[in-house]
């Protein structure tokens, strides 16, 4: 999990970051086709950096959007970026873009399997949209409201904070673990008392 930072995000920058993966590609594609027109009416000011291999399968011409195939400095990118996008659709297990994006305090807009494992409880710590017009509306209104970037990227943070620290991440192993660790000894006992047989 990131650190707290001063630093400001550019207020006009949105970001994707992804591999060139299928499912990645035909969720950005399908955003630049379906979002990206109005968000730039909306907010003309706005830009798009498209980090990672996914910018080989998905470039477009338009001056606004900047791409880069490998970030030296993830954390650096991580918090020039307004708004996270995750516009895949699909897919199976924890989304660890989406994951990676709490981890910095970023707001992020996704899809619901965008976002699949990282339950909550209370206030949500990302928007969850479930059509490409409110994914398109929620990108616009987290660039329009300081407010709302800010509280969401704040909850963001404390969310992956809590969620990810090490007691939480190993709990369920350690629970396996001990259980396990209890089991054989349990078996061990039993194997050591004698016969009743006769």
């Amino acid at each position: 999990v990131a650190a707290p930072t001063d630093q400001p995000a550019d207020a006009n920058l949105i970001m994707v970051i992804a591999s060139d993966s299928p499912l990645n590609v035909h969720g950005l594609t399908t955003f630049l086709n379906e979002c990206w027109p109005e968000i730039k009416r909306a907010h003309p000011t706005v830009k798009l950096h498209i980090v990672g291999t996914i910018g080989r399968s998905c470039r477009v011409d338009d001056e606004a959007i900047e791409y880069t195939l490998r970030a030296e400095d993830l954390a650096s990118v991580y918090r020039q970026a307004r708004v996270v996008l995750n516009p895949t659709m699909a897919g199976t297990g924890l989304k660890v873009k989406s994951a990676e994006a709490l981890a910095h305090g970023r707001p992020l807009v996704a899809w619901p399997l965008g976002v699949d494992g990282l339950d909550y409880e209370g206030e949500a710590p990302y928007l969850k949209c479930g059509s490409w017009e409110e994914f398109g509306g929620a990108v616009v209104r987290l660039l329009q409201s300081n407010t709302l970037a800010e509280q969401l990227g704040q909850r963001a943070l404390a969310y992956a904070t809590e969620r990810f620290n090490q007691a939480n991440t190993y709990a369920p192993l350690l629970a396996c673990l001990n259980a396990h660790a209890a089991g054989d000894s349990v078996q061990k006992l039993i194997s050591l008392e004698p016969s009743t047989n006769t």
